[in-house]
């Protein structure tokens, strides 16, 4: 059983929805070390290829999209609560700005990545729609962004979580040429996994709006389903 809460930046002193102060995301990792057992990326993939891998408690993976350069905060947070984060980085926007926003640059990737707590994965590279463009231009989004990021890193990249979360069987398919984990959204208020498509791993995005109760909600939900499995 995962549930996967899914950030974008912790910068909020801007209008951005996404962006949750760090006060807010760090009573959320206490929640979710409180309530789950909080796991890195390999982990939780292990065991969604493994059924007989279990859990008492249901497994969480933190994760953060698009690579904003207000994502350096995280790690005194991180190392507080001893809850391992992946982020995703859309490649193009590397030391650049990302809708007028700054995004991480080569050396703060790699001063990231020397972090037990931080793994990483491919956001594509132009952080383009995926679902609007071409087989091919898909093949370039994800093969640009794993040899980007493996050069940067010197780290293998397996896996990719889709621009604005969004999906279908080409973008599957083309990902999963590259990639051997594809990461999207839920429709539900929990993203939860028992058997699940490896190229379609639901998440749940947090906003910076969201309520304390409501996340308070997604966990408890969690909780209750993994009685069920």
């Amino acid at each position: 059983m995962l549930f996967i809460p899914l950030y974008h930046s912790l910068d909020a002193g801007t209008a951005y929805p996404y962006a949750l102060p760090r006060a807010v995301f760090a009573r959320h990792l206490f929640l979710l070390e409180q309530m789950h057992t909080c796991v890195d990326a390999t982990t939780a993939e292990v065991c969604m290829d493994a059924p007989e891998c279990t859990f008492d408690r249901t497994m969480v993976q933190v994760q953060f999209d698009d690579g904003y350069e207000d994502n350096m905060q995280l790690i005194d947070i991180l190392e507080n609560y001893r809850v391992p984060v992946t982020l995703f980085i859309a490649t193009e926007y590397i030391g650049k700005k990302l809708d007028g926003r700054s995004m991480l640059d080569v050396s703060q990737l790699r001063e990231l990545n020397s972090h037990p707590l931080v793994s990483f994965g491919s956001h594509a590279h132009s952080h383009r729609k995926l679902i609007d463009i071409s087989a091919e231009e898909l093949m370039y989004e994800f093969e640009k962004s794993k040899a980007v990021l493996e050069d940067v890193l010197g780290d293998e990249i397996v896996r990719v979580s889709y621009p604005k979360s969004a999906s279908n069987v080409q973008v599957r398919e083309c990902a999963a040429r590259v990639y051997a984990y594809g990461y999207g959204s839920s429709k539900n208020d929990v993203a939860v996994g028992g058997y699940v498509d490896n190229m379609q791993i639901p998440r749940v995005a947090q906003e910076g709006k969201t309520p304390l109760w409501k996340f308070v909600a997604q966990n408890i939900e969690a909780l209750w389903r993994i009685k069920k499995i």
